[in-house]
């Protein structure tokens, strides 16, 4: 059964079966459009005191990333990443609408299923990820993933915490011309130390894993 918590002013719902199915998830919840689906972590699913015992640590180590969002820009938070604030890359994601199958992306990986009313982009400053810190701050890669939101409809389906934490982005609307979806795959890849396209024979999206050092 699904359970519904508050953290830091955002509501959050939580499932406790490894694989509940998408359709299902989105009609349980109030107002679907306003909310991001995504698994969280490697193992799981969480129990719930496994759940709180995680929350309470990102509250107590001090981290306050959607706060330091609000006084980041993205230019700053582009350089931190290594990306170039001047580049002006074709922009698709108001143009086109593909479907997005998280269920069939994330069948196979572990984690928890958690849904959160927030634009997915804000999800690792919201639980302080740290998988991409030796790179930038947690509140630099929300706003690049902002950035990426905006231009190519990109969303965060995915943020494991093994020893190679991933991030798993699903990129909705890429560019389908040359030289611009050379551009924008090369944006990805100056981001972070390893990009790796995932197959993903059920979605019309670009998928793919985002590794830091």
């Amino acid at each position: 059964m699904p359970e519904d918590f508050s953290f830091r002013g955002t509501d959050f719902t939580v499932w406790d079966e490894p694989d509940p199915k998408v359709g299902r998830v989105l009609a349980e919840l109030e107002s679907p459009g306003q909310w991001s689906i995504f698994r969280w972590g490697s193992e799981g699913p969480l129990s719930g005191d496994d759940l709180s015992a995680q929350l309470a640590e990102i509250e107590e180590s001090g981290y306050d990333s959607v706060t330091e969002m609000t006084e980041l820009t993205e230019t700053e938070a582009l350089r931190e990443f290594h990306l170039d604030p001047t580049a002006q890359p074709a922009t698709t994601a108001a143009q086109l609408s593909k479907p997005l199958d998280i269920e069939g992306l994330l069948s196979a990986h572990g984690g928890t299923w958690m849904a959160v009313r927030a634009e997915s982009f804000r999800i690792p400053a919201l639980l302080e990820w740290d998988g991409a810190d030796n790179a930038g701050s947690r509140a630099a890669l929300s706003l690049v993933l902002a950035r990426w939101h905006r231009l190519w409809g990109a969303e965060v389906v995915g943020l494991s915490d093994t020893d190679r934490a991933t991030l798993t982005l699903v990129v909705v609307n890429p560019p389908t011309d040359e030289p611009h979806r050379s551009a924008y795959r090369a944006e990805l890849a100056a981001a972070c130390d390893d990009l790796e396209q995932l197959n993903a024979p059920n979605t019309a999206s670009d998928v793919f894993q985002l590794w830091w050092d």
